[in-house]
């Protein structure tokens, strides 16, 4: 059996305050982020894959809404898919 035994330490913050640092958590933590640095090079081109085989086509969203149970043409359910403005 190994004996562990936990030690609770200062937050990060409370290590701030204690070196001077005047501000709330909140504060604290938005001093952490820096200015946009440069952008970087790109990376190397990776070694291209295999084509994966070619599927079969299946059916359109309108037909599988017909098959749901809708009821109606092709253009009603284009317009049944407009979000109406309230």
């Amino acid at each position: 059996m190994v004996n562990v035994s936990i030690v609770t330490g200062k937050s990060a913050y409370d290590i701030a305050v204690d070196n001077g640092f005047s501000g709330t958590v909140e504060e604290w933590l938005a001093s952490l982020k820096g200015e946009k640095g440069d952008t970087g090079e790109t990376g190397a081109t990776g070694v291209k894959g295999a084509t994966g085989a070619a599927g079969k086509d299946g059916k359109s969203a309108y037909e599988l809404a017909v098959q749901q149970g809708f009821s109606g043409t092709l253009d009603e359910w284009l317009a049944s898919l407009k979000a109406t403005a309230n």
